[in-house]
Parts: C-alpha cells; sequence; structure tokens
C-alpha cells in the first residue's frame, strides 16, 4: 500500500464524476473532525453519514450500503485498523482511507494488513481527501 503523497506526483489528475451521489462513511471520535469531514465532503456532493468509533461503524456499515469509508487510525475501543479488517471481511471492494496523525515508522506494521487502500497524514486538506476519494471509486470500479 502507497501512501497519497506517494502515488501523487506519478498519478494524473482524476477525471472521475459519479453518475449518482456516493454514499461515504466518516469515521473519528474527534466530533470536529467528524463535522468538517461531514460539512466538506457533503459540499463535495458526497451524501455522508458519521460514527464516533469503530463499532458504531461498523454497524452502521452493515445495516447500510456505503459507496467508502473514511476512518481515523487512532480511536478508542474498536480503532480504524480493526474496523478496516471488519469491513473489507464483509465487502471487500469498498475502498477505505485512513487518516492518522502518526508517523510513517509507527504504521509499518499495521499497513502490511492490506486492508488499508490510502494512508493521509494529519493534518488533511479536505482537497486532497477529495482527490484520494475519487482515486479510490476509478481503483475499484475500473473501467
Amino acid at each position: 500500500m502507497k501512501t497519497l503523497n506517494e502515488i501523487e506526483g506519478s498519478k494524473p489528475k482524476s477525471t472521475f464524476r459519479a453518475k449518482s451521489k456516493k454514499r461515504v462513511l466518516v469515521v473519528d471520535d474527534d466530533a470536529v473532525i467528524r463535522d468538517i469531514l461531514y460539512e466538506g465532503l457533503s459540499k463535495m456532493g458526497f451524501e455522508v453519514a458519521t460514527a464516533a468509533g469503530g463499532a458504531e461503524a461498523f454497524q452502521r456499515f452493515c445495516q447500510t450500503s456505503f459507496d467508502l469509508v473514511v476512518t481515523d487510525c487512532r480511536m478508542p475501543g474498536t480503532d480504524g485498523w480493526q474496523l478496516a479488517a471488519l469491513i473489507k471481511g464483509v465487502s471487500a471492494h469498498t475502498p477505505i482511507i485512513m487518516l492518522t496523525g502518526q508517523s510513517k515508522d509507527q504504521l509499518m506494521d499495521n499497513m502490511q494488513g492490506g486492508d488499508v487502500d490510502f494512508l493521509m497524514f494529519k493534518p488533511v486538506e479536505l482537497t486532497r481527501l477529495y482527490e484520494a476519494i475519487l482515486d479510490s471509486f476509478e481503483i475499484s470500479n475500473p473501467r
């Protein structure tokens, strides 16, 4: 798995446009970050739902169809890595973008699992997140 920063320079800008609103599940235990992501992604044309933790997110995911999940890495209880594994276990093709404040060295062991499609380091610019989301949709639904 590569980080967005590693692939950004080598990949042309995405031209993918959704035919219908894509559903995105945003998961973060920090209410401020959840609200910022909700507002930003909603304004970008996505249908956004939120969850405050991994267990709540997995329950929502199982009850409702989502096209993509954006999750924080560190959360109490079920963390982002565990959530990614649970989601991939029931929906292997659902893209997962993980946001983290940790350094890359701290994440190397967890990155080997392959359940996370994109890893982005905080602070994350909404435009870069938007590009990662579009890239995720193209990867999961190649033409």
